[in-house]
């Protein structure tokens, strides 16, 4: 169990690092953004939430999910073009990846 909350930080932070948002940035920022569209997160404990503890306690960076169908997301992202305050994008969609 330890090693996939180390994984799955790892990887929060990973992509964050390639979002275009320096790592320094995001430490000062205190606050990682992950859009989604996935409809993994089933609630209260939810194994996204799980995670999403495991690096805030790890890190002290706290996580904000926001979740959306995939037009809400798709939506979200035309409007905020090239000012996204999304740090991750998790699409299982291909076509959300398109559209994004």
């Amino acid at each position: 169990m330890k090693a996939r909350t180390i994984w799955a930080a790892t990887c929060l932070l990973a992509a964050a690092a390639f979002s275009g948002q320096s790592l320094p940035a995001l430490a000062q920022s205190n606050v990682v953004t992950i859009y989604s569209a996935d409809g993994l997160h089933d609630g209260t404990p939810s194994w996204f939430g799980n995670q999403f503890d495991a690096f805030t306690k790890a890190t002290g960076i706290k996580v904000q999910y926001v979740e959306a169908g995939s037009g809400g997301v798709v939506d979200r992202l035309a409007k905020e073009k090239s000012n996204t305050q999304a740090d991750v994008l998790v699409t299982l969609p291909p076509f959300m990846q398109k559209a994004a």
